[in-house]
């Protein structure tokens, strides 16, 4: 065994830094909307007197399918909003790109919309803030949004239409997340598609008073690991934004939609070639950037398995090669700090059931759980596999603890801490959801 012996390579030398190949492009097709949103990132309301007209767009939609970009996202603003959308939607679907999805409050949707959106199975993207009709309104600023954005959602279900829920979490939903996704579950929305987001400061946004706190913004928006490998078996790993690109409805260019400041904009469509703009310097800095390249991250030994933001960084610490404030790892002291007591409180309270879709199999009384989506495999000793089982939306935190003492001779107070800690990391790995909430629609 010695002899035919060879240790593992370090890990930079399997490493791949992922190719700039064109990935996904949002277009902002106007600046116009029909609401006023308290936060809206584009600060959207009256349209721009120099966006885009549609002969404009679809030179850009040429040349983007030259360029290699079939993805597409088309933002605004409100797209419908946009007089010539549906002839701009027509344009692409002749192209016949690999996605297609619409961001929408979902308000103006008209039959001959919803006909084409159906047809062609466009994805829709629709944005809904709480569950109580004023919170919404408060946030859109226009009376009546709510019950205009509900029907336009329930007239999408019934069309069979693709779609996503987003709900941004700010300062005046921040706690409706979930009895807003009980209710959604109410009107025909499955679950998987709906989740919440955070309003970032960006645009209006930007007012410290429509933000949600700092628990809101650390639980909903946490950072994922993945170590996607190639054909060679090496590991891949880049930054987000790497060959994706946002068009402003003037034409303005940058690397990604949350990358909105003037030192992102590369150029201007109207002023110079769509390829010479991708193939600029500066795109592909920005592209190329790594966590090698941030200096506390450069020594964290998930730097290659981080899926990293550069525009979150440089939008709350004004600093590109920032650290991500998403992530509460500490490459030093290696350790996760913890927003601790409302945490603790929330899992105490929560009736915790498994997530569906998971495959298990018990081995010498441990658990394993194959998550097939990443190809990740979850041990659970003996009795985190016990307390894994009993979860079926009916125990509550005592139940599972007066269990655990009733089968093991151990403190009490030790199997408070294991039971809190088996909860927080199934749901920290999306393994379980708390499902106990006495909502009323």
């Amino acid at each position: 065994l010695q002899k035919s012996f060879r240790p593992f390579p370090s890990i930079e030398k399997i490493l791949i830094k992922r190719k700039e190949d064109r990935q996904g492009v949002w277009l902002d097709i106007t600046e116009g909307c029909n609401l006023r949103c308290i936060h809206c990132y584009a600060k959207a309301g009256k349209p721009l007197k120099d966006e885009l007209s549609l002969t404009e767009w679809k030179k850009v939609i040429d040349e983007l399918f030259e360029l290699g970009y079939y993805h597409f996202t088309l933002g605004g603003g409100e797209p419908f909003f946009w007089p010539e959308i549906l002839s701009l939607l027509k344009y692409i679907i002749k192209k016949r790109p690999a996605s297609l999805c619409v961001l929408t409050n979902a308000t103006l949707l008209n039959n001959e919309l919803l006909d084409l959106l159906a047809e062609f199975e466009i994805n829709l993207n629709i944005t809904i803030y709480s569950y109580l009709s004023e919170n919404h309104d408060k946030i859109t600023g226009v009376k009546g949004s709510w019950k205009r954005t509900v029907k336009g959602i329930k007239e999408v279900i019934k069309r069979k239409i693709p779609h996503s829920i987003n709900i941004p979490l700010g300062a005046y939903n921040q706690n409706d997340l979930d009895k807003t996704l009980d209710f959604l579950e109410t009107i025909g929305v499955k679950r998987k598609v709906a989740g919440g987001n955070i309003v970032y400061p960006l645009g209006r946004g930007k007012n410290c008073s429509v933000l949600p706190d700092e628990y809101t913004k650390f639980n909903i928006k946490k950072e994922h690991y993945q170590l996607p490998l190639t054909e060679e078996g090496k590991l891949l790993y880049q930054t987000c934004w790497c060959g994706k690109l946002l068009i402003k409805a003037n034409g303005d260019v940058s690397p990604c939609p949350s990358a909105r400041d003037k030192r992102f904009i590369v150029g201007n469509i109207r002023k110079d070639p769509l390829k010479e703009l991708v193939d600029d310097e500066r795109m592909h800095y920005f592209w190329g950037l790594t966590l090698d390249d941030v200096a506390v991250c450069r020594v964290c030994e998930f730097r290659y398995a981080c899926y990293d933001c550069r525009a979150n960084a440089y939008i709350y610490s004004g600093n590109l090669l920032g650290k991500n404030p998403y992530c509460l790892y500490d490459p030093r002291k290696g350790i996760w700090m913890e927003l601790k007591e409302k945490n603790q409180e929330e899992i105490r309270k929560g009736y915790w059931v498994r997530a569906e879709n998971y495959e298990t199999h018990t081995l010498d009384n441990e658990l394993a759980i194959l998550d097939e989506k990443s190809g990740a495999i979850h041990i659970l000793n003996p009795i985190g596999a016990e307390i894994y089982n009993l979860l079926d939306g009916s125990h509550s935190f005592d139940d599972l603890v007066a269990h655990i003492l009733e089968n093991y001779e151990v403190d009490e107070e030790r199997v408070r801490v294991d039971v809190l800690n088996v909860l927080r990391k199934l749901r920290e790995l999306g393994l379980i959801s708390n499902v106990r909430r006495q909502i009323k629609p």
